[in-house]
């Protein structure tokens, strides 16, 4: 097991080396760009609607209670802003990298071993509605078996081991989020992706404790979406894609 896990995090930072290929760079960059572009207009639509809104309800003047309201509500704003970028960045990434991680996914493929089982047989406007439907299926799958871990969160002493199951099952899950790129790149269905999943679960989880560790780490944390889907490509070449050749 820890063999396993241990392997499953070099894979995921294997990726790292792999983006900076010639032919790989422009496939990783795009999605973070959009993705930066798309938040970068949300927070300064954020910022320019909070000043509106604070300079109708709250007084005008320099009292020193009128200053200190102000200040709470940019600290509570700036709170939320932060937890909005940290987790839903990841998400959005997802989905609108997701036809990127496709062409990404089969180029890595292509470098590895130099050839694509599916190069070039998908129209790219397929190719998109394909990869954006299993990505709501990935989160409908995600969101469904959350809950219940959610709910043992609110169960005093119980809770003290939502934590740690919370991690491992998040962990778990972003393994399996990335391992399905080299895999929809052979149209393999979603039920052999779970089966897949289950059945390497010490691998994908130390794929994505390392992915979730890389999360926290400013600007490193951009390049964790391209650089985990090349890995899981390493990943499914080297160990489970040889009959795919």
């Amino acid at each position: 097991m820890i063999r396993d896990l241990l392997a499953g995090a070099h894979f995921f930072l294997s990726g790292f080396g792999l983006i900076r290929q010639r032919g790989l760079r422009r496939y990783a960059l795009m999605p973070v760009l959009i993705n930066i572009l798309v938040f970068g207009v949300l927070l300064y639509a954020g910022v320019i609607g909070m000043e509106s809104l604070l300079s109708g309800w709250l007084p005008g003047g320099d009292s020193w209670w009128a200053q200190l309201l102000r200040a709470l509500a940019w600290l509570v704003f700036g709170a939320a802003a932060a937890a909005l970028v940290f987790f839903g960045f990841t998400v959005a990434a997802n989905l609108i990298g997701a036809p990127f991680n496709a062409r990404l996914s089969e180029r890595t493929e292509q470098l590895l071993r130099g050839s694509s089982a599916n190069a070039g047989q998908v129209s790219p406007f397929r190719e998109i509605g394909y990869a954006s439907a299993h990505e709501s299926r990935k989160l409908l799958y995600f969101a469904v078996r959350a809950l219940p871990l959610w709910l043992l969160t609110l169960i005093p002493g119980v809770n003290l081991l939502a934590g740690p199951l919370w991690v491992l099952f998040t962990a778990w899950y972003m393994g399996m989020e990335y391992f399905d790129y080299p895999l929809s790149a052979h149209h393999r269905p979603f039920r052999e992706l779970l089966a897949e999943s289950r059945k390497y679960r010490a691998l994908l989880s130390g794929f994505g404790l390392a992915a979730m560790a890389a999360l926290m780490v400013p600007l490193m944390n951009l390049l964790v979406m391209p650089a985990a889907v090349a890995g899981a490509t390493a990943m499914w070449v080297a160990r489970y894609g040889q009959d795919d050749k």
